[in-house]
């Protein structure tokens, strides 16, 4: 395969990691008591702003240490479809988190 496998490789388990973080901090920012929704706000100008700023630092950092940690030499088929699966189901978890929230808040 071309390119870098362990890069792509950490970027896959990156999207899976920052996905649900991004679920979570969605949750826990519109739960204005937490005080997290203020801190983004004052700290970036718009806690869409900050969220946004603060996930994609979570994805960069979760990739960077995961090219140093995992020791992938070779994408396979079988860790390819692994990755497209982990992808696919940690959407689906990041989505009912978000939708489960704002569906119990109505």
């Amino acid at each position: 395969m071309a390119g870098n496998p362990k890069l792509a490789f950490s970027a896959a388990i990156s999207y899976v990691v920052t996905s649900i973080f991004n679920a979570v901090l969605v949750v826990v920012k519109e739960n204005k008591s937490t005080g997290v929704f203020d801190w983004l706000k004052n700290t970036f100008g718009h806690h869409w702003v900050g969220h946004g700023i603060v996930t994609l630092i979570v994805f960069i950092l979760v990739t960077v240490i995961g090219v140093f940690l995992f020791k992938i030499e070779e994408l396979d088929d079988k860790t390819v479809n692994l990755l497209i699966a982990l992808i696919f189901i940690s959407t689906l978890i990041s989505v009912g988190i978000i939708a489960g929230f704002f569906l119990m808040e109505l």
